[in-house]
């Protein structure tokens, strides 16, 4: 019997230098869509980081890192490498 392959998915997690860029590029007046394909991410990603890393209602790319190396040191998996393959 021949089970089809799982497909994994291909990700990779927003750093300061692609916060730095979202907040510079919004900044600058592109569009979400415009700053996702400049950065190669979905454009669903860039809205949810935008939408939750706010400070005074404007997207700050530090205030957005800080959270998220708070969530990552709560996280289980802090220390393990992440697969990430490629498309």
């Amino acid at each position: 019997m021949n089970q089809p392959m799982k497909k994994t998915r291909s990700f990779r997690h927003l750093n300061q230098f692609d916060r730095d860029r979202i907040e510079a590029l919004l900044e600058e007046g592109h569009l979400q869509k415009e700053v996702a394909e400049i950065l190669g991410f979905n454009p669903g990603a860039i809205s949810r980081e935008k939408k939750r890393q706010r400070k005074n209602g404007v997207y700050d790319a530090t205030t957005a890192q800080a959270k998220a190396n708070v969530k990552r040191s709560g996280s289980k998996y802090q220390g393990m490498k992440i697969k990430v393959s490629a498309p």
